[in-house]
């Protein structure tokens, strides 16, 4: 039985809370693509089986498909409109083992975790709340948060606890068969910006709430379950602190080298061309 704490009153109320998508779409989403049929097993990744789109997907799955038609990796595009897999082990099956609590951090700041479960369900990053399981076999991780520069908390699904986690049972080289990958590094930065010579300026974007922007393969929604306030929730996209996150979207960024965009460690970089006479005619006039 999972062991949840006694908290002040939510700063938010689920029931009040505008959700573009209610917990029962989810729930038969995740029904109609596990389901088995006389092409593939029950239990088969969305983009391999059933193949349903998402309707709940935030990205603008067309003009990702006419920016990567060149793209060598064909198959992100169809992780993009299908779902990501959470690239858990099959063979052997993966042994989990519920947590019956969450970290200590996530009640000490729990207006940060409300707020957070707030946004999540209004942007249909994650679905509930359930008093029961709404899918068998629900693999419930426990909640914490940590500091974020500069002043505020970030809430992490803590995948990696216990012995038989999430993390624990995800390969390191699935996507989702074998394959190298590396980080850029400061030299790729740096090659980026000499080949672009004299005259470019450099700007970066930093995408709020990231990896939660990435769609969930829907098979995988009852291993991405938390606990808050003795209610169940259940993940329905990438979350920061499941050991392929940043891999996932690594490999969804646009990286062109020597043109307008280097992903780097998920954040954007930018470059762009200007005359630097116009550049400083401008400043001075806004002076």
């Amino acid at each position: 039985m999972f062991i949840d704490r006694i908290l002040p009153r939510a700063t938010f109320n689920v029931t009040t809370v505008n959700i573009p998508y209610k917990s029962s779409y989810f729930v038969n989403l995740h029904k109609q693509v596990s389901s088995h049929s006389p092409f593939h097993p029950e239990n088969t990744s969305n983009y391999l089986g059933t193949r349903i789109p998402l309707q709940h997907n935030r990205l603008n799955v067309e003009a990702w498909k006419k920016r990567l038609v060149n793209y060598e990796n064909r198959e992100i595009l169809q992780f993009i409109e299908f779902g990501f897999p959470l690239g858990l082990t099959q063979d052997p099956p993966p042994r989990l083992e519920p947590t019956l609590q969450n970290h200590g951090s996530a009640y000490k700041f729990y207006s940060d975790v409300d707020e957070f479960i707030n946004k999540g369900l209004i942007n249909m990053e994650l679905t509930g709340p359930f008093r029961c399981p709404p899918f068998p076999n629900t693999h419930i991780s426990p909640m914490m948060t940590a500091p974020k520069k500069p002043d505020s908390r970030r809430t992490v699904f803590d995948a990696s606890f216990g012995d038989w986690s999430l993390n624990k049972n995800t390969p390191e080289v699935y996507y989702p068969a074998p394959y190298e990958y590396d980080f850029p590094q400061i030299d790729d930065f740096k090659e980026v910006v000499v080949s672009a010579g004299p005259g470019y300026f450099i700007w970066k974007r930093d995408l709020s709430r990231y990896y939660l922007q990435i769609p969930l393969d829907p098979v995988y929604y009852a291993k991405v379950g938390f606990v808050w306030r003795s209610q169940l929730y259940f993940f329905t996209s990438l979350m920061f602190g499941l050991k392929l996150s940043s891999q996932r979207t690594q490999l969804g960024g646009i990286y062109l080298k020597g043109s307008s965009t280097f992903n780097l460690y998920a954040l954007p970089w930018h470059l762009f061309q200007h005359n630097f006479n116009d550049y400083e005619h401008s400043r001075r006039e806004n002076r």
